[in-house]
């Protein structure tokens, strides 16, 4: 993702947001946000952590994509800003900042539920660790089912053979 400088949005004087890239389980490849969606994921997320932050844990199942914004201090570069957003179906938190650092998530603003919205809708679904493991172990219990079966007729037909 290469912003174009001339399409940054101001969100503070001196503070542009020029675009962002999204990566996640589900992308097949990072999704690029122009300046105004980033900007409105940068103002909803900061306004929010600052005022009223409603700290929350991701549950087990959520689903973690990173935002990485590409910000401009006073025309100077900065290095990209990550954001995380979980979504679990039905919560969307988001974490970034201090936040992120002491590894907490607060309930995400709705700008940034109207941005990431329509970005996780077309991820494909990921598998929970969880069920991934039940189905491992679904499959496991059926073959060894199987292969018990097919141990005991093969001794009954030995037996009757031999007798």
């Amino acid at each position: 993702l290469t912003p174009q400088v001339s399409l940054a949005e101001e969100i503070l004087p001196g503070f542009d947001v020029q675009g962002a890239a999204v990566t996640g389980p589900g992308l097949s490849a990072p999704v690029s946000l122009d300046a105004h969606q980033a900007a409105d994921i940068a103002r909803g997320f900061e306004g929010q952590a600052i005022f009223h932050p409603q700290l929350q844990r991701p549950s087990a199942r959520a689903t973690i994509f990173s935002v990485q914004l590409q910000i401009a201090v006073k025309g100077i570069q900065a290095h990209p800003t990550p954001i995380l957003v979980a979504w679990d179906g039905t919560n969307t938190l988001v974490s970034g900042g201090d936040l992120l650092a002491r590894k907490q998530f607060m309930v995400a603003p709705p700008a940034v539920v109207a941005v990431m919205g329509p970005i996780v809708a077309r991820a494909a679904p990921v598998l929970p660790v969880a069920s991934q493991a039940g189905t491992s172990a679904t499959v496991i219990v059926v073959v060894a089912v199987v292969v018990l079966a097919v141990l005991l007729g093969a001794v009954l037909v030995w037996r009757r053979r031999r007798a």
